[in-house]
């Protein structure tokens, strides 16, 4: 097929369809683009004021919190963060490392080591938080509530491989 067997209506057509399907995407995405920056913004502004602002530390970071406590903590700084679920669920780690690393872990960490390693860590705690009224029982609160636990798992993995290590 040679270019003169390609009709120029046909071309002008395909062109129109294309045109068309452009300025669509650009309507869904221009307005989705401008509400995903909003929430963002939002949110950094939230973690700026509430987790890196030195002239007003938290008090998860300069008290001494139970690792329970510092789950609370990070359990109620996520229930008041502004913006999408996501920035905040994947910012709450965070929030509960940093109480972790107010103080000193290791006797904790040594004495929770088969707990924490198990999978169902925290379950049992996010439940009868759930039964106390201090959650929903919503999927997202108890996502929430297993990521916390999780986190303080991770603490320990991390700062404390050396206790993970004499255990194996």
């Amino acid at each position: 097929m040679s270019d003169k067997d390609v009709d120029p209506e046909r071309v002008k057509g395909a062109r129109r369809v294309a045109f068309v399907v452009v300025g669509v995407l650009l309507l869904i995405a221009i307005p989705f683009g401008h509400s995903i920056y909003t929430e963002y913004t939002a949110f950094k502004a939230y973690a700026r004021e509430t987790i890196d602002d030195p002239a007003q530390p938290p008090a998860w970071s300069s008290s001494a919190f139970s690792p329970e406590a510092c789950v609370g903590a990070g359990l109620d700084w996520i229930d008041h963060c502004q913006g999408f679920e996501e920035f905040c669920r994947r910012a709450m780690p965070t929030v509960i490392v940093r109480c972790m690393e107010s103080q000193d872990r290791e006797n904790w960490c040594r004495d929770q080591m088969g707990v924490y390693m198990r999978t169902t860590y925290g379950y049992d705690a996010c439940h009868q938080l759930i039964l106390d009224g201090k959650l929903d029982d919503t999927r997202q609160h108890k996502h929430r509530c297993a990521e916390a636990f999780r986190a303080t798992a991770n603490y320990c993995r991390r700062t404390h491989q050396n206790i993970v290590d004499a255990q194996r």
